[in-house]
């Protein structure tokens, strides 16, 4: 059996093909907002500092609930297609982005 180990910047690699591949179901704004905090991440996972890598895939996820759309509240106005992202796309990001942050919960580099 053969396992494939991959480090931190190459699984936010991951999270951003999967924006590439769902790209018509999140705005383009967001997609740029987006790509910077795994930019950010996979800088932080690049020179071996992890905990600061899984705190903007926090502040990621973050942002992809703040604009789902399943959570956006009602309003006269309508949502920004620009800044929006359908709930299915969000929860793959959002659970995406916790598989990288769980693969390093135990890991020694959290504790630097």
């Amino acid at each position: 059996m053969l396992a494939t180990v991959i480090d931190g910047c190459e699984a936010v690699e991951e999270l951003v093909l999967l924006i590439e591949q769902n790209s018509a179901n999140i705005g383009s704004a967001l997609r740029k907002t987006l790509n910077k905090e795994l930019k950010d991440a996979c800088k932080h996972f690049a020179k071996g500092k992890c905990k600061e890598g899984v705190k903007e895939l926090v502040k990621f996820q973050d942002k992809v609930r703040q604009y789902d759309t399943y959570y956006q509240k009602p309003s006269k106005k309508k949502p920004s297609a620009k800044n929006s992202i359908d709930h299915e796309t969000a929860m793959l990001l959002i659970d995406g982005a916790q598989a990288v942050i769980d693969a390093f919960a135990d890991c020694p580099c959290m504790e630097k």
